[in-house]
């Protein structure tokens, strides 16, 4: 298993700001989209991947299947809770599902061994059973087919010292309860339920964008925040393991 951190960025300034693939949103930490597809690319490198079916799931706006896409994958189904873009499902075969419900696993059970690689960003932590959804995910792909996950990052630095003041994680107090976030995961919890389906992990890496030291656009804008977040990191930084330094990670796990 290899572990990598795409995420730390030394110095960034200005707010984290909506970012957006052919105008498309893409309802995730910055880069995150393109750190997976860059996973993808290397998982595929030697394949056809015109041969490969694809599953986007909880694909939002479809920026990401849109992503595939254009990188010549062809065969995608896409479910989400959400409808899509009507233009785009001239591309995806796409799904109306809500993953929590008896929907899911119909559809899971007309869509065992069929897919080679499943997609699931930014999914997991709104799901109220995650053992069950990764289970459904064993049965839906083809031996040696891939799977790839990510959630955001509850052992960063910046969770760590959130729970040690507000005993909740980061991402997940209760203003977040109203979009989705209900099941903060380990990466211990993800590797575990993983194992016990047969998941073997590849990959781990920390993504999106993770400053160590977080500026404002300008010097007026500073914030009591930012002041913390900057001075916390600075302190730590020298001393804890870098691999924790993310907004979230991605895993890739490959079905035995």
């Amino acid at each position: 298993m290899k572990y990598t951190n795409r995420a730390i960025k030394f110095i960034k300034k200005g707010d984290k700001k909506s970012d957006y693939f052919k105008n498309f949103e893409i309802l995730a930490d910055t880069n995150l989209h393109q750190q997976t597809y860059d996973l993808i690319e290397e998982l595929t490198k030697f394949k056809n991947k015109e041969n490969f079916r694809v599953l986007d799931i909880a694909c939002g706006s479809g920026a990401f299947s849109l992503r595939l896409i254009d990188h010549g994958f062809i065969h995608i189904d896409a479910c989400d809770i959400n409808d899509i873009d009507e233009n785009l499902k001239k591309q995806v075969n796409f799904h109306k599902i809500d993953i929590n419900t008896q929907d899911f696993i119909q559809f899971c059970h007309a869509h065992e061994n069929t897919y080679d690689l499943i997609v699931s960003l930014e999914t997991i932590e709104h799901i109220e059973n995650p053992w069950h959804f990764i289970r459904c995910i064993k049965r839906m792909l083809k031996p040696d087919g891939y799977f790839i996950v990510s959630t955001p990052n509850i052992e960063s630095p910046w969770s760590k010292i959130h729970f040690f003041f507000y005993n909740t994680f980061f991402h997940f107090s209760k203003n977040d309860l109203s979009y989705g976030h209900i099941n903060p995961m380990t990466e211990f919890e993800i590797l575990t339920v993983a194992e016990n389906y047969n998941l073997k992990c590849q990959h781990i890496v920390g993504a999106g964008e993770y400053p160590i030291v977080w500026l404002p656009e300008k010097i007026l804008g500073i914030t009591f925040y930012k002041i913390k977040w900057s001075l916390y990191h600075l302190l730590i930084y020298p001393f804890m393991r870098k691999k924790n330094f993310s907004w979230c990670k991605i895993y890739v796990f490959k079905s035995s």
